[in-house]
């Protein structure tokens, strides 16, 4: 038999004996030049900054079409520190319909109201009257202007 179907035979006999040992040797020199790895590795992503874009836009399609909830849940969450279950209770609470002037969200989906500055959800609006509290600043002096303004000449 010679050296190198000796190895082969050898390796198939204790595959995972050796490969536990690798794993731990591989983790103990990572473990040890972390810093280095981490050099080595951002300096690989800036230059090839192209491949990492491809990449991730093809890891957001498969995840996408894996969940479809993903991108929106992922949205929720940075925009606001909500996910897409506690949007379904904000709209099962609001009985699925704009908190401002009733329209259904199964005309249009509803917006995340949010106090810019507390970052504090407030609720669920049609996109109509989100942009008219953020138009009015969300400011209460000048929506109570606006309504009187509105009746006086209406």
């Amino acid at each position: 038999m010679s050296t190198s179907e000796y190895n082969k035979a050898y390796y198939v006999r204790n595959k995972e004996k050796i490969v536990e040992r690798r794993k731990k040797t591989q983790k103990a020199y990572y473990e040890a030049n972390k810093e280095k790895f981490y050099k080595r590795h951002k300096a690989w992503k800036a230059k090839n900054k192209g491949k990492m874009k491809e990449y991730n836009k093809k890891w957001l399609r498969k995840k996408i079409k894996e969940n479809p909830d993903y991108a929106r849940n992922a949205t929720l969450k940075r925009l606001y520190g909500i996910t897409l279950s506690d949007y379904a209770e904000m709209l099962v609470s609001q009985n699925g319909e704009c908190k401002l002037c009733g329209v259904s969200h199964e005309e249009k989906r509803l917006a995340v109201d949010h106090d810019h500055k507390t970052k504090r959800v407030r609720g669920l609006l049609c996109n109509k009257c989100n942009l008219a509290l953020g138009a009015l600043g969300d400011d209460i002096d000048g929506i109570m202007r606006a309504a009187s303004y509105l009746e006086e000449h209406s």
